[in-house]
């Protein structure tokens, strides 16, 4: 009898549950405006507007809609789509969310009304009305009301009212809804009105309809029988899709950028009437926009003194006709950004004084540039239509500008046509061979003869040397202990000429204790063969380096160091090896050649030629002619020796490599080519 008992009872609430389970009739959450319509009553030009988000306030994500009350006193109507409510159904109610953006002014009062589709009158059945008592954050506050029985079976819309209120901040809604707890809903857990997929990408605002089928809104909004997300241009009538340049806009809405200045950037205007100054256009340009800034006004003081700065801008559309867009004052705006979608032939700026015409001084605004969108098909971005363009596919605007020809014989690049940059040949010497190739650049010299190799054209080498050697001192670093001098000196085999070295690290202590001073006297002299040439003396306390170049011959040279205070200290002076250019030359028999390397006596194989020399740019183009060799290194010292370049580069025979010298200055230098069969050195100059 228990269990009979209980089983009923479970039967009776689940009987029960089943009755009185809620049915929603129709609700919005205002993510979608669809059907829904406002009405500015008091038409103040403030109205019912959608807006996002408003969880902070206590509403679910997304959007509501609000209404403002701050200076106002709104009488703002929200009306609903007509829906139908079911023969039958009892227990009718609505409920909605509300809330104030201020926690400080939040008295805003309005109203729900329910209307019959057809009806006259809006306000006829109100079913709440209220004021509310709080606002800002977490304000959000749900309400309710009874719908008279009597609308079952019937069409209605339901109304929302802000009025009654003065000078609040923003009355804010959301989650309207219907509801009967007399009828359950026939699509069970997708009641009619709720959202859903119909899984068609060009519908919109879909929902279940009465025969619980998900269905949604064709959005086509150029009427051009292609929905809008598959519409190339969803705003203008194209049913074909143009598009010449592939970009996915298509021809009928795309915009080819262009920009372009009015006469003048400065409008001015004194006296009476107006100044104005106008742009004209290409028929089917549009979406132009521009800034007009630097309004100001002064009304009070001397009359004379007093001024409105105001702009009108007018423009002239596809049918002729002068249209005004709007006159903007100085008393209320320092700027205005003009933007003006429909096509135009022609826009004017009139600059004036609203305030008086007597104003005896000068107004003055500023105009910002146009951008604008061609009417035409414009492939490269130019400003010019293809069908006007002198170089399609290439900016005319560049045309005498500055360009890279690649080739570094000339200077004064510029692009002389449709994508052919020229620049001017550099030969100062006439010979044929541009100065970045010439190694002889300003003496003639087509045929390049260089006997010696050193990157110097034989008519202007001061130093051609076909037999250049490199020496070393006999004692380096030269050092002097006790009293009395020190020598070092370097032999040669024969008479050579164009000698050169660097004596370093010379200084002198001219004050101080005795003992500790000293003065560093350093002599250079040469042996000619019959006389012993003092080529030159040099103290630490004027110089701490010195470059030796002797222009000989010379069969030795010495370096003497000593004490001018002729004081004890120990002293040491470093010298860099010694290059040099043999005078006597080699003889055609190879077994008669001076020189005690053998490898001299194939010399030809291991040549090494370097251009420009002077260097006068960054880059010294160096190449050798040593079989079966591509490791190589290239190490650059100047005169005292010091290494200021090293480095290794694959280069295979006769190939041309380039060594960055810029950093290099002004100078003599040797570089030496390191490889795993020879060493050579030959000699540089830098001459930025």
């Amino acid at each position: 009898m228990k269990r009979n008992l209980l089983l009923w009872f479970f039967t009776s609430l689940l009987t029960t549950y089943s009755i009185n389970a809620q049915s929603t009739i129709w609700s919005t959450d205002f993510e979608s405006l669809n059907g829904l319509s406002s009405i500015d009553l008091d038409a103040d030009g403030y109205e019912w507007f959608q807006n996002s988000d408003g969880t902070l306030m206590g509403f679910a994500p997304g959007k509501y809609m609000g209404s403002y009350s701050i200076n106002t006193s709104p009488d703002n109507v929200l009306t609903a789509p007509v829906f139908s409510i079911p023969a039958g159904a009892s227990d009718l109610s609505f409920s909605l969310r509300v809330a104030s953006s201020s926690s400080s002014d939040y008295s805003e009062s309005f109203a729900v009304y329910i209307q019959e589709d057809g009806a006259s009158s809006m306000f006829n059945n109100q079913i709440f009305q209220g004021t509310l008592s709080s606002g800002g954050p977490s304000s959000a506050t749900l309400i309710s009301g009874a719908i008279p029985s009597s609308f079952a079976g019937k069409d209605a819309r339901i109304i929302v009212r802000h009025f009654n209120t003065t000078n609040q901040l923003l009355f804010m809604i959301d989650d309207l809804k219907v509801e009967s707890d007399g009828v359950p809903d026939p699509c069970g857990e997708n009641p009619v009105g709720s959202s859903c997929d119909d899984g068609n990408a060009c519908t919109v605002n879909d929902v279940y309809d009465a025969d619980c089928n998900c269905a949604g809104t064709l959005l086509d909004t150029d009427s051009d029988g292609i929905c809008d997300t598959e519409d190339n241009c969803p705003d203008t009538y194209n049913p074909l899709q143009e598009d010449m340049n592939g970009d996915g806009i298509g021809d009928a809405c795309d915009c080819s950028s262009a920009s372009t200045s009015f006469d003048v950037s400065v409008l001015n205007h004194s006296g009476s009437g107006f100044n104005g100054t106008a742009k004209t256009f290409n028929s089917g340009d549009k979406d132009f926009s521009f800034t007009i800034s630097g309004l100001s006004s002064r009304i009070s003081g001397k009359k004379s003194n007093r001024f409105i700065e105001s702009v009108t801008v007018l423009y002239t559309n596809n049918q002729g006709q002068e249209i005004t867009y709007g006159t903007f004052n100085g008393d209320t705006t320092s700027q205005v950004q003009v933007s003006i979608e429909n096509e135009s032939t022609q826009i004017e700026v009139r600059l004036f004084n609203s305030y008086n015409s007597s104003f005896s001084g000068t107004l003055s605004v500023d105009l910002g540039s146009i951008d604008y969108c061609l009417g035409c098909l414009d492939s490269d971005g130019d400003g010019i239509c293809d069908s006007d363009d002198l170089c399609a596919g290439f900016d005319d605007n560049l045309i005498g500008q500055p360009c890279d020809d690649a080739d570094d014989c000339t200077v004064d690049d510029i692009w002389t046509d449709c994508a052919t940059c020229v620049g001017n040949l550099v030969d100062q010497d006439n010979d044929g061979v541009c100065d970045n190739l010439d190694n002889c650049i300003l003496i003639s010299n087509p045929d390049q003869l260089d006997s010696d190799g050193d990157g110097i054209g034989d008519v202007c080498d001061d130093y051609n040397c076909a037999n250049e050697v490199q020496s070393t001192f006999d004692t380096n670093p030269l050092v002097r202990t006790g009293s009395g001098s020190a020598t070092s000196k370097v032999i040669f085999s024969e008479a050579h000429e164009n000698i050169a070295f660097t004596i370093s690290d010379l200084g002198a202590r001219l004050k101080g204790k005795p003992s500790n001073k000293y003065h560093d006297k350093v002599t250079v002299s040469y042996f000619d063969g019959a006389n012993t040439i003092t080529h030159g003396v040099y103290y630490g306390n004027d110089v701490s380096s010195i470059d030796v170049e002797i222009a000989g011959p010379a069969s030795s040279v010495t370096v003497l160091l000593e004490d001018a205070l002729n004081g004890k200290v120990t002293l040491s002076v470093d010298l860099s090896p010694v290059q040099s250019c043999s005078t006597i030359a080699q003889s055609a028999d190879p077994k008669s050649v001076l020189f005690d390397d053998a490898k001299a006596l194939n010399n030809e194989k291991y040549e090494m030629q370097f251009y420009p020399n002077p260097v006068n740019n960054s880059k010294l183009n160096i190449r050798h002619n040593i079989e079966n060799v591509n490791a190589v290194n290239y190490i650059i010292t100047d005169l005292s020796g010091k290494i200021v370049l090293n480095k290794v580069v694959n280069q295979s025979e006769g190939q041309y490599i380039q060594l960055n010298v810029s950093q290099l200055e002004n100078g003599l230098y040797f570089v030496s080519l390191v490889s795993s069969s020879t060493k050579l050195t030959k000699r540089f100059i830098v001459q930025h």
